[in-house]
């Protein structure tokens, strides 16, 4: 899993959900408190979990990075915690240059927000397209002070 790090006094945090390609995919993002809790279920900080798709044709997607329950906190409390997102795709003919792409975007503005990094799914590293058409797959990584 990649660590993502962020500038603590560098303005708010933005996650890109990006979708290249003939492929229907279906996508949930949420944010997942630190490690250490003591339960066997991640506390998801994600109320209601952020879903969405590329049916829109708009390619790119971008939500605030946000504890529901704590919406005022402090950027520095996020360092620990995790972007989690999950998709569900289906194949709708075949496609080599499929790619889904998650980034952490910083910045005030969503428009404007320097991208951090992230993580992709390519056909190359995927079993996407198999037989029966449908997959599930996901990223996750962790978020960190610079």
């Amino acid at each position: 899993m990649k660590t993502i790090k962020f500038d603590p006094d560098g303005g708010k945090l933005w996650v890109s959900i990006s979708t290249l390609g003939l492929y229907h995919i279906s996508f949930t993002f949420d944010l997942l408190e630190k490690d250490g809790i003591p339960t066997s279920t991640p506390v998801i900080l994600t109320a209601p979990i952020i879903a969405g798709d590329n049916l829109d044709g708009k390619g790119e997607h971008r939500f605030a990075v946000v504890n529901a329950f704590h919406p005022a906190e402090a950027i520095d409390i996020y360092d620990g915690r995790f972007v989690n997102t999950s998709f569900f795709v289906r194949k709708v003919q075949d496609d080599a240059g499929f790619t889904i792409a998650v980034n952490l975007l910083q910045g005030d503005d969503p428009a404007s927000a320097v991208d951090l990094g992230g993580d992709a799914i390519a056909p190359e590293d995927s079993t996407i397209g198999d037989s029966d058409g449908f997959k599930v797959t996901g990223i996750k990584f962790l978020i960190a002070k610079n």
